[in-house]
């Protein structure tokens, strides 16, 4: 079995510094110990430089997909497993469209963490795993993703700023988003599709609930994943996704 949950707004609150609560520690702790036929992970916007801060306080030990599921690494150390890069062309056509929009705003990249991203102006053309372009206004978003898919061959999810009125954008390969990791890392552990369960809360994991045999929305998810769901639980305030987890607990 396989169980995927993501990070920001599904185990801790989405700001840099948030920290996952006691109660989920606890249960993750003893599914660890006492189910070992569950593989528990997570899959996350964030890149690991970001993520680690999270994956492990909760001492998950299996493969994390990280960077909005352009790579797979180890918990621990990052050590790569599996990824999927952006062309370097890819990533100047995009930068082109911002800064063209006059959108000069920071952007993280696969070694960054939030105090350490670069606004579009500053940042050179390579072949990066991912563009994380933050706070963008909501009156711009469908633009920018119209203007960069016809100049470039990505993929762009919308996910929801820790800046509120804001919508931050991943842009990645089209070919590596939640959706194709989850399947990577299904083959990787031997886990068929009825067997896989996913947990998230917002726009970017309709990608992750592609890959998964049960989808999970936490009670706080956009409108548009839970209609996706087949099964809602608590929000992150009421600790949701450790409520959750404590029923695999019980068989």
């Amino acid at each position: 079995m396989l169980i995927v949950f993501d990070l920001d707004g599904t185990a801790v609150e989405a700001r840099p510094d948030a920290q996952p609560s006691q109660r989920l520690i606890n249960t993750i702790t003893k599914l660890l110990s006492e189910k070992p036929n569950i593989h528990l992970t997570c899959a996350t916007g964030r890149t690991f430089p970001w993520a680690k801060s999270v994956s492990i306080p909760l001492g998950l030990i299996d493969p994390c997909i990280v960077s909005a599921g352009t790579q797979i690494v180890d918990p621990k150390t990052g050590e790569e497993i599996w990824s999927k890069r952006l062309t370097t062309e890819a990533v100047a056509n995009s930068l082109s469209v911002l800064i063209d929009m006059k959108i000069d705003n920071k952007i993280l990249i696969e070694t960054d963490t939030p105090d350490t991203a670069k606004v579009a102006s500053q940042l050179k053309p390579a072949p990066y795993l991912l563009l994380d372009v933050q706070d963008i206004k909501p009156s711009q978003v469908e633009e920018v993703i119209s203007r960069i898919k016809s100049v470039a061959d990505v993929e762009i999810a919308k996910v929801n700023s820790p800046n509120a009125g804001f919508i931050n954008l991943h842009v990645t390969d089209r070919h590596a988003t939640k959706e194709h990791a989850v399947e990577e890392l299904r083959n990787m552990l031997g886990v068929d599709l009825n067997n896989s369960y996913g947990i998230g809360d917002g726009y970017n994991d309709i990608h992750l609930f592609n890959s998964v045999g049960t989808k999970i929305a936490m009670g706080n998810s956009v409108p548009e994943l839970k209609a996706e769901a087949d099964k809602t639980i608590g929000s992150l305030d009421e600790d949701g996704l450790a409520q959750y987890l404590e029923t695999f607990l019980q068989n």
